[in-house]
């Protein structure tokens, strides 16, 4: 029974990423696991366009650009050196939950001349005036919300009413590779079956999303972003693994965690010998909204 309640809970989405109090002080009480992550993304990534296109689609020439859980600025101050590069009027505001992040971001930020502002702030509360933005960017926040109808009853409230909000969120099929590994690892760790894990983007994810949108938003258009992470080194993997699965730290012993790193090098290690890289397919849909 006891194995049984700690596989349930290592394949269940934990509360914690979605308590806004574990994602200020730990999850995101500072910027090592996400820029790390990031990093993996673009490095191992088989495209580069990611910022090209998301700023392609937003169009943020001339316009007011809200960036709702801005983190380290990974979209925000692409949007902005766009803006700058081409001398076009236009101007962005970042804002997060996080504190420690707003500090890293604009430390960066007061040595450039971006056109851009950021502060800490709630997006299940934001203060601003209503109808204050032409474009509204959230992306990969929204499952971290503990109300996600109120998060997107905020993007709605301060979005004018010809803007445009534009959500981003990962398809429930995206890094089930990962998901694989990472059941296979657990299954030799605790000498059990564990079955693929429930990841986070299931709050919220491309197949759902309507189910919130349809309250406040009608959908102009979907647009599909896929790529390939593809690893060569297994320090590569297990690095991007353990920044990935925190949950595991949670619910395994300090015996567990340390079986579990030897588990994770042999089917890293496994797995490479065959096609010497590990490949992970991501999906993602950016969706276009109207108000109604």
């Amino acid at each position: 029974m006891l194995k049984s309640n700690l596989i349930k809970k290592l394949t269940t989405v934990p509360s914690q990423t979605y308590d806004k109090t574990f994602l200020k002080d730990f999850l995101y009480g500072s910027t090592f696991e996400l820029d790390q992550r990031i990093r993996t993304h673009t490095r191992m990534g088989s495209r580069s366009d990611f910022h090209q296109w998301i700023v392609s689609k937003i169009k943020p020439e001339g316009m007011l650009t809200l960036d709702a859980g801005c983190g380290t600025g990974n979209l925000l101050i692409p949007i902005a050196n766009h803006i700058k590069k081409h001398q076009k009027q236009g101007y962005v505001v970042g804002v997060d939950i996080s504190q420690s992040l707003i500090n890293h971001l604009n430390k960066y930020l007061i040595q450039t001349k971006l056109p851009v502002t950021c502060a800490t702030a709630d997006i299940e509360k934001l203060n601003f005036p209503d109808k204050m933005f032409d474009r509204v960017l959230c992306a990969y926040v929204l499952y971290h919300c503990p109300k996600i109808h109120k998060a997107l009853s905020e993007l709605h409230r301060v979005v004018k009413e010809n803007g445009r909000v534009f959500v981003m969120t990962n398809s429930r099929e995206t890094m089930r590779e990962f998901e694989r590994i990472n059941s296979e690892v657990l299954s030799l760790t605790l000498s059990a079956k564990v079955p693929l894990a429930a990841r986070i983007e299931s709050r919220f994810c491309s197949e759902n999303a309507n189910d919130y949108f349809s309250k406040y938003f009608r959908i102009i258009n979907r647009f599909t972003y896929r790529d390939v992470l593809e690893f060569s080194t297994a320090k590569d993997f297990i690095n991007f693994y353990n920044s990935s699965r925190g949950r595991n730290r949670f619910y395994l012993t300090r015996h567990q965690c340390e079986l579990l790193q030897k588990k994770l090098r042999y089917v890293t290690e496994n797995l490479m010998s065959g096609s010497g890289v590990i490949q992970i397919k991501k999906c993602s849909h950016l969706f276009c909204l109207t108000s109604l």
